[in-house]
């Protein structure tokens, strides 16, 4: 671990504990009954959420569905942000620059050709799309066969892969602004086949995948090696589930084998915020890598990783912990790591929401949605959420010379949930970053998103 990590973890340990002592001190009598309507419905025996339009539509009074048919749907995600650093990070990366983005823009259609037989198509046109002006992104673009025997659901096309609880929740539910940095070793969203189903009682899930191990952003690959195949798995149990998932107890064990594209694997990441922007006639522009190995002659890496979350009422727990083995060529195997741990406190009575079915969180229902006009005057605050979170994402192996760093981040963060579709993030992230042969050195970012589904 980096030498700085006791001290973080000290001050993790202190922001945990006073989350724990406000849990005491304004938890409330009762809770208030008025709840938002739930986010879900059963559409054909398979869970939607509900759409702002249906294609095509049904008019009023009719009970028997037409095939095909889909929701519409979208997210706008708004960030904007600062960032501090020393002297010794901007000799090291190069500056980050303060900037506004969206991270995300996209729009789908979700919906089933016939019973059983679902499909999604999802595109992003910002974030990483906006690095390559005039082409969305594939998000999702994949068909669902249900219900089948032994198998569950059988998925074919691209879709995020099964591995890592924070990747299993959607973007839309994030506790906070990016995922943590071992994000860097998870698979994500690559195209292949694979499938996943629940236990009668929804107390454990499983999940198999096979795909391409490095497919672009729209789902292409080529290759002369004749190999180039990835897996996935992810096994998922709830020791309790309890009051509705106001208390559950949550873990999981996942694994992903990766070839290597022409025998070279890279690992880097910017830390857990980033801005970027596309000039016109000029070089792209994102924030720096602040660890990155390079290209490393490998044969192929499997990512080893456990997931917990406990939610009481209120106040939430979760971690997870990412063990990176890559098998190199003429040098010893590179052992490689990230973890997380992260707190957080609704001051408003609500807990987070949990889906049986797939383990992982769901959107936030507020117990009253945000409300202030000039003819009703205020009515509600929405959901207030505190959250720390401190992790680690290592990417130093000396006995292997790999010197990638290591990134150790402290987030503080507060978030206002207007309704179940509309949200604001703040994050306050304190970074310290070392790596063979160079000085310690240390950065600040202060982020803020606004984003809204549909």
């Amino acid at each position: 671990m980096c030498r700085i990590t006791r001290h973080f973890l000290l001050v993790g340990l202190l922001c945990v504990v006073g989350i724990l002592g406000s849990h005491r001190a304004i938890r409330a009598d009762e809770k208030v009954k008025e709840a938002s309507p739930k986010t879900e419905e059963i559409v054909s025996e398979g869970k939607m959420e509900p759409s702002f339009l249906r294609i095509p539509f049904d008019p009023p009074g009719t009970s028997e569905k037409r095939y095909p048919f889909a929701d519409l749907g979208g997210l706008i995600q708004l960030d904007t942000g600062w960032f501090s650093q020393s002297k010794e990070n901007l000799k090291a990366v190069g500056r980050a620059l303060d900037g506004t983005s969206f991270r995300t823009a996209r729009l789908w259609g979700k919906g089933y050709l016939y019973p059983d037989i679902g499909f999604m198509v999802e595109m992003d046109f910002g974030g990483l799309a906006a690095l390559n002006p005039g082409r969305p992104n594939f998000q999702n673009a994949y068909i669902d066969v249900e219900d089948l025997p032994y198998l569950g659901t059988l998925r074919v096309g691209r879709w995020k892969q099964p591995f890592s609880l924070e990747t299993a929740t959607s973007i839309r539910f994030l506790e906070f602004i990016e995922r943590a940095s071992l994000f860097t070793f998870v698979p994500f969203r690559r195209t292949g086949v694979g499938f996943f189903d629940a236990t009668p009682d929804e107390r454990m899930t499983y999940a198999v995948s096979i795909f391409r191990p490095g497919d672009d952003r729209y789902g292409g690959w080529l290759t002369d090696e004749g190999s180039g195949m990835a897996t996935a798995e992810r096994l998922t149990g709830l020791l309790w589930y309890r009051r509705d998932g106001e208390e559950l107890l949550h873990l999981g064990v996942a694994h992903t084998y990766n070839d290597a594209i022409r025998d070279q694997v890279r690992f880097n990441r910017f830390g857990e915020f980033a801005v970027n922007r596309t000039p016109p006639d000029e070089p792209n522009r994102t924030t720096p890598n602040q660890v990155d190995t390079g290209l490393i002659r490998a044969r192929y890496y499997n990512v080893l990783g456990t997931e917990l979350a406990w939610v009481h009422g209120p106040f939430s727990l979760q971690g997870e912990y990412m063990l990176n083995i890559v098998e190199r060529f003429e040098k010893p195997t590179a052992y490689l790591q990230g973890w997380y741990v992260y707190a957080s406190y609704f001051l408003t009575g609500e807990h987070r929401q949990y889906i049986r079915k797939l383990a992982a969180f769901d959107r936030i229902r507020p117990l009253r949605n945000f409300s202030l006009t000039r003819k009703e005057g205020f009515r509600g605050a929405g959901a207030w959420e505190l959250t720390v979170r401190l992790s680690q994402l290592d990417l130093t192996d000396s006995r292997s010379d790999v010197e990638g760093g290591c990134l150790t981040a402290l987030t503080l963060g507060v978030n206002w949930y207007l309704n179940p579709n509309a949200k604001m993030q703040f994050n306050y992230i304190y970074n310290v970053r070392t790596k063979p042969k160079q000085d310690l050195s240390d950065f600040d970012v202060v982020g803020l998103r606004a984003s809204f589904d549909f």
